[in-house]
């Protein structure tokens, strides 16, 4: 009798087992492409930002250049463009990492 409910009932656990483990499988999937999405986004939004980052930096050094030029009276050669350019990063950087000093500052006074 005992032999013959395990006969019984030991497949269809079993089969439990199997579907369980089938089961959480597909779900470790789709969190792993859920993750891969999210990165792919990231990666997009940070690729867009950066553009938008470059656009403004032109938009500045144009507009430094014309100014430049302007007071100077004549065209500026590539290099003086180049140093403008430069000029502005070496800025932005600055500014950058003040403002990060500053709010490492102010969590640490917190």
């Amino acid at each position: 009798v005992l032999q013959l409910l395990l006969a019984l009932l030991l497949p269809p656990l079993l089969l439990g087992q199997k579907q369980l483990a089938e089961k959480k499988r597909r779900k470790q999937e789709r969190q792993k492409e859920l993750q891969n999405a999210e990165m792919a986004m990231d990666k997009q939004l940070e690729l867009e930002a950066k553009k938008e980052e470059e656009k403004i930096i032109q938009k500045e050094v144009e507009i430094r250049v014309a100014e430049t030029e302007k007071k100077q009276g004549k065209q500026l050669t590539e290099e003086d463009r180049d140093a403008i350019y430069q000029q502005y990063l070496d800025e932005t950087q600055k500014k950058s990492a003040a403002q990060s000093d500053e709010m490492r500052r102010q969590r640490e006074n917190v």
